[in-house]
């Protein structure tokens, strides 16, 4: 899960279905949180009597730390918790690294580094393969009007390349 403004800067989201709070694309469902859905309990929630305490008797430790839905985020909330409960959902990918993905294109895309390689001819027509952790990100450069085309983004399971559910020979 990531942020809709990262996902959205995506070449992907054209061609993207879209609810609100969830966009999917060619198999891949994306749901997002801004900031946090949820919060730790507040004592009183935990145990009734701890609703007045006293500096004798701390620490206040529970059996279990639960979390409560915060109001403003109630509705997110459901929409996230119905994908992650989906039957469909074979995999969960937290996309916080979009950030990560953005920000490394953002400057010098077209330069080669440990992570970022241009690559040889392949079906995505892919200029470049960025790589963060098992993702990748295959993406073309228009650098007259400074544009970074994201074309796929893929997961790298040994010698195997999974995009939108499907192995990809590059």
């Amino acid at each position: 899960m990531g942020s809709p403004r990262a996902f959205q800067s995506s070449a992907l989201v054209d061609r993207c279905g879209q609810a609100p709070g969830v966009q999917a694309d060619l198999g891949d469902v994306v749901t997002w949180a801004l900031g946090h859905l949820v919060a730790l309990a507040q004592p009183q929630e935990v145990r009734a009597e701890w609703k007045r305490w006293a500096a004798e008797d701390l620490p206040l430790v529970p059996d279990h730390w639960p979390l409560v839905v915060l109001p403003d985020t109630k509705a997110q909330f459901g929409v996230v918790a119905s994908v992650l409960c989906a039957p469909s959902i074979e995999r969960v990918v937290c996309a916080t690294v979009v950030d990560a993905i953005e920000e490394r294109l953002s400057f010098e895309p077209a330069v080669e580094t440990r992570s970022r390689k241009r690559m040889q001819e392949n079906p995505l027509e892919a200029a470049f393969e960025l790589r963060v952790g098992a993702l990748r990100v295959y993406y073309v450069v228009e650098e007259d009007a400074r544009i970074v085309n994201v074309l796929a983004v893929g997961l790298k399971d040994r010698d195997r390349v999974i995009i939108g559910g499907e192995e990809i020979e590059l």
